[in-house]
This record gives C-alpha cells, sequence and structure tokens, in this order.
C-alpha cells in the first residue's frame, strides 16, 4: 500500500469508535459466515472475535479506507492486525449503511495470509 493512502491516526480513531458504538447499540455485530471456520481454527467463538474486534486501537490499523464491492451496502472497509495466541490475524471491518440502519460488519477475522504492515505501531 502506498503510503499516502494511510489515512492519519484522528480518522482511524474516529472509525473504531464509531464502529464500536454501533456494535453496542444500532445496528448490532455481523460476522460474515465464511470467517466461522477459521473462528474455529483459532479455538475462538463468535463471541470471543467480537470480543477481540471491540478492543482494537489505532496501532493495530493496517490499511483502508477502501470501497466495498457490495452495490447494496454504502460505507469504507478497513482492515486491522492482531495477535492472538502468537497467530496473526487479519481483520477486515466495515459500517454498513443499509437504507437509515448501520451495522457494524465484521468481513474478514482469519489467520494472516501474509505479514501485516502497522503503520501507526508503537
Amino acid at each position: 500500500m502506498d503510503g499516502s493512502n494511510v489515512p492519519d491516526c484522528a480518522q482511524v480513531e474516529r472509525f473504531l469508535t464509531d464502529y464500536k458504538d454501533v456494535v453496542s447499540s444500532e445496528g448490532g455485530w455481523y460476522l460474515a459466515r465464511r470467517n466461522l471456520d477459521p473462528l474455529s481454527e483459532l479455538g475462538l467463538t463468535e463471541a470471543l472475535a467480537r470480543e477481540e474486534v471491540v478492543n482494537l486501537s489505532v496501532s493495530d490499523y493496517c490499511e483502508g479506507p477502501t470501497g466495498d464491492d457490495n452495490p447494496q451496502e454504502r460505507g469504507n472497509v478497513y482492515a486491522f492486525g492482531k495477535d492472538i495466541d502468537g497467530i496473526e490475524v487479519y481483520i477486515k471491518l466495515k459500517i454498513a449503511y443499509v437504507g437509515d440502519k448501520k451495522i457494524a460488519k465484521c468481513l474478514s477475522f482469519h489467520p494472516a495470509e501474509k505479514r501485516l504492515n502497522y503503520p501507526f505501531a508503537e
């Protein structure tokens, strides 16, 4: 990823704050079903994955925002990474806007296929 595409820390922080607000209130949390097998392989339940997601911070940011290819929903996609029991996990999140409703979506939650870059790592 070209460094010029990296948002500032404040933009990533706003996304995470908004995402966590949606998880805890409005539309709730949706985990894409394709992630259930990888979760199982990581020894996680959907509830534990949700907990990992709500504990993400700016230092876990990897890339985004990018557009989503789903024409039914507006919203940008952000990617994060997290070490879970010694395994680097790739987590892709989106706040989906469906009509006037917001849904916090977890599009990907699986072991990273390659080493991730963390532009705001401490």
